[in-house]
């Protein structure tokens, strides 16, 4: 075997080493530090809700929109923010009772036939959205 090519195959060995040694080495986000995201307060309640909903704390998502939405309960964008937590999170029952809880301030604003939708979806034998249903094709 000639030198070079065998020193050739040398360098090429040692640099796939190399690349398996430094590829290994690079931190990766652990649960805790993925958790401890999740869990920092970036003072807007709908964007801390959504990095929980994106890790899946459901409940934790929901607590916190709750918590803010009893505070102002005439927001609309909490009240849909908690019914898309419930949606996602597929909680039937919390979901109908905050529509029902929250329909008047609802209705009427470009947003219902996104709660219309919804509701169809996970709640499809709720009274509340028979009408939408039945207006389906």
């Amino acid at each position: 075997m000639h030198p070079a090519i065998f020193i050739g195959g040398v360098v090429i060995v040692i640099a796939a080493i190399a690349f398996l040694v430094l590829s290994r080495r690079r931190p990766k986000a652990s649960a805790i530090e993925a958790r401890r995201l999740a869990f920092s307060d970036s003072g807007d309640v709908l964007v801390n809700a959504d990095r929980r909903m994106a890790l899946g704390y459901f409940e934790d998502a929901a607590s916190l929109v709750a918590t803010a939405l009893a505070s102002e309960p005439t927001r609309t964008d909490l009240q849909l923010k908690l019914l898309e937590v419930y949606f996602i999170w597929g909680k039937q029952a919390e979901f109908s009772a905050v529509v029902r809880q929250h329909q008047h301030s609802l209705r009427g604003t470009g947003e219902w036939v996104k709660v219309e939708t919804m509701g169809k979806q996970l709640c499809p034998g709720d009274s509340l959205f028979a009408a939408y249903q039945g207006g389906a094709a």
